[in-house]
């Protein structure tokens, strides 16, 4: 009797229609991946999770702080290869003549307004960093109103520099080794002060007269042999300071002298004219010599 009921269970057991032991299923068993799969029974190290400051869906949910202008600084930190976080980036500064200090980062309803880099004595909380790469998304920086880049070894800037549309104020001194502004920079409308002093410009962006908020020019000892005309269309009360440079006299126009700070001649005999030839007239000092 008691093989017969064995017999019986073995057949029972071999019966198709009868239920099985569970397959294993591989995936990821991890419930806070992106890729988290229930019915997972062996982990297969495939599990994927959201950026920092990202759901899986890709969208924002740093509450602070938003991403797009965040990813611009971590670029640049990334690219300049800085060993910060994007919230350290940034120096504490004061103007010229000034007594008031601007923090190195400013933000307003999440956006950046204000960035500060200068490597260099200049900086005031010994956070100064050396740059020489400025990321193509800096564009991301759209609320942007107040940029220093101060005594670094930049070289050029992207041409989407044109999109920082609230830029207001632009610092750009003791940058020897930059030697142009993108022409994109001339779509920038909320654009007040320019200040590129003691830099290695050679020359300006053609259509700088666009610029038809801009107030002050600031473009004093650098290497410019020559000035574009448009710049004639810049406002009339906008100063244009240009001695130190090597402005041959053809380029010398009357409408630089209007409402300056000073001496409107230091603008014109301050000029290197060294590298300057006669004009078709025999004028001297008329225009760059030919190589």
């Amino acid at each position: 009797m008691r093989y017969l009921l064995i017999a019986l269970l073995l057949f029972i057991g071999c019966d198709e229609d009868s239920p099985t032991a569970p397959e294993n299923v591989y995936g990821c068993t991890n419930q806070d991946a992106c890729n988290f799969n229930p019915d997972a029974t062996i982990f297969d190290d495939t599990c994927t999770y959201a950026e920092e400051n990202y759901n899986c869906s890709g969208e924002c949910i740093n509450p602070d702080y938003d991403c797009s202008d965040l990813e611009a600084l971590q670029d640049i930190i990334n690219e300049n290869n800085l060993n910060i976080e994007p919230l350290e980036l940034g120096c504490s500064w004061t103007q010229m003549y000034e007594t008031k200090i601007y923090e190195g980062q400013k933000w307003e309803n999440r956006r950046l307004k204000r960035l500060i880099l200068i490597n260099g004595d200049w900086c005031l909380n010994n956070s100064q960093v050396e740059i020489s790469i400025i990321p193509n998304n800096f564009s991301n920086l759209t609320e942007l109103d107040t940029l220093v880049i101060l005594n670094q070894q930049i070289t050029e800037l992207p041409e989407s520099f044109g999109d920082l549309v609230s830029l207001n104020y632009l610092n750009l001194n003791d940058n020897e080794q930059l030697t142009s502004i993108p022409e994109s920079i001339t779509n920038l409308q909320n654009l007040r002060t320019i200040d590129i002093e003691q830099s290695g410009l050679l020359s300006l962006p053609e259509n700088i007269g666009n610029l038809i908020n801009l107030e002050k020019l600031y473009i004093y000892g650098n290497q410019l042999t020559a000035l574009p005309q448009s710049i004639c269309d810049l406002p009339d009360n906008c100063e244009i300071i240009v001695p130190y440079n090597k402005i041959c006299k053809q380029y010398q126009y009357e409408c630089i002298n209007i409402n300056l700070s000073f001496d409107t001649e230091q603008n014109w005999s301050t000029q290197d004219l060294e590298n300057c030839c006669e004009g078709p007239n025999g004028e001297p000092n008329w225009v760059e010599c030919p190589e």
